[in-house]
């Protein structure tokens, strides 16, 4: 878990740029640290509604439905959030709705090098491979593709363990 840290503190440093100077212009590319994450508050109506996607009155949001339903909790953190420090965020929402999906995505970062320790058994740089992957420390902050690596990691070690979901051939 310690290499996991470490890439997670990589990571947020990584950032630090958009997190000081917001995602706005062409220098979160010159910096590389674009992010859909922020991008998409206002631009997908997050900041209008956390359950944006959900509602026909308001834009589209072209990720998957599990991924919506994450996106629009972390959307309502963000609104409950801010509502209970009175505004305290003003026009940075889209920072604090970043940093939370951040500390989400870290977390499951974490249970992702847990099950490939797991599914690798007597293998762990596997799992040193996932802490430290600058795919990534780099990439965790533009979305939300953290969550179905996860959910696949968990699919590999469930079928390893004999309890994964059965096909009928």
């Amino acid at each position: 878990m310690a290499l996991t840290t470490v890439g997670i503190l990589l990571s947020a440093l990584s950032m630090q740029y958009c997190r000081m100077h917001g995602w706005g212009g062409v220098e979160v590319y010159h910096h590389g640290c674009y992010s859909d994450v922020a991008a998409l508050w206002e631009g997908r109506d997050f900041a209008a509604s956390a359950w944006a996607p959900f509602r026909e009155d308001l834009s589209s949001f072209e990720y998957p439905v599990l991924t919506m339903l994450l996106a629009s909790t972390a959307a309502g953190l963000t609104h409950g959030l801010d509502g209970l420090t009175d505004g305290y965020w003003e026009h940075r929402t889209s920072l604090l709705f970043w940093d939370i999906t951040f500390v989400v995505a870290a977390l499951c970062w974490m249970a992702l090098v847990l099950v490939t320790m797991r599914a690798a058994r007597h293998r762990p740089w596997d799992a040193a491979v996932v802490a430290l992957s600058p795919a990534i420390i780099f990439g965790i902050g533009i979305n939300w593709d953290i969550y179905p690596a996860l959910a696949l990691a968990g699919a590999v070690l469930l079928t390893q363990r004999g309890t994964g979901p059965r096909l009928a051939y």
